[in-house]
């Protein structure tokens, strides 16, 4: 894997797994229009317990800093799911409540062609989420609380982005992070969309004239047999033989 870099719990056998990511059908139409994979900024994540590092409180030289020295603001994420169908009904259940998002699927290696680009290999980081009890978290945490160099605290902060809490492992998620010093609100990668995208799956309670319409758009760009509803609540009866 060395044409690779920063990656965080990933080894070979992982590249060519699929991932996939649940969205609304209006941001896959950006993505197919723009032909760009947009990354937003990790402030928008909600877990309290994500971004730690950053609300925690620094002592430098005695007195108490509030805020970390590595700004929140240069920090970009985005979550995919490695391999997640023994947990399909709860993904759809909690990311599609509306019944009209969609999940699309491709491959870790596909992802890092994309984002692991040898001109700006110190910015992307790429990882399996390690999922830790509350009390390991803490722990874990407790044992970086003397940090000696900027790089320590550079490796401790990407680190802490690939840690969550066990209560969240039904989603067996693998991350990005992008680290750099910019103002922009996405930070933007090209893909060639029809490779990039191998399924676009719909959720499996969508309404029959909903998925008609949104087939019809896809199907102007987007290869027909890559387009489906999910089966998971699909049912063919069986025959039973009595022979009573």
């Amino acid at each position: 894997m060395s044409q690779y870099y920063n990656l965080l719990n990933i080894q070979e056998n992982d590249l060519d797994k699929s991932i996939y990511r649940f969205m609304k059908f209006s941001h896959l139409e950006e993505m197919i229009k723009q032909h760009v994979l947009k990354i937003a900024k990790i402030s928008t994540w909600t877990d309290p317990y994500e971004n730690f590092i950053f609300k925690s409180n620094f002592r430098v030289d005695g007195t108490i800093v509030r805020s970390s020295p590595t700004s929140l603001e240069s920090f970009w994420g985005q979550c995919w799911a490695i391999d997640n169908e023994k947990n399909m009904d709860a993904m759809w259940k909690i990311y599609s409540s509306s019944k009209k998002r969609i999940r699309i699927k491709t491959t870790l290696r596909k992802l890092l062609n994309i984002v692991c680009i040898p001109e700006e290999n110190d910015s992307a980081y790429v990882g399996i989420v390690d999922y830790m009890t509350q009390e390991c978290l803490l722990n874990w945490y407790n044992d970086k609380n003397n940090i000696d160099s900027i790089n320590d605290l550079k490796k401790i902060t990407i680190e802490s982005l690939f840690k969550k809490r066990i209560g969240f492992n039904y989603e067996n998620e693998l991350r990005v992070i992008v680290w750099k010093d910019s103002k922009v609100k996405f930070q933007k990668y090209t893909i060639d969309i029809k490779d990039f995208i191998e399924e676009i799956e719909f959720d499996p309670r969508v309404n029959p004239d909903y998925y008609r319409k949104k087939l019809a758009i896809l199907r102007q760009s987007i290869f027909s047999n890559k387009i489906k509803v999910s089966d998971l609540y699909k049912f063919k009866p069986m025959t039973i033989n009595l022979n009573f």
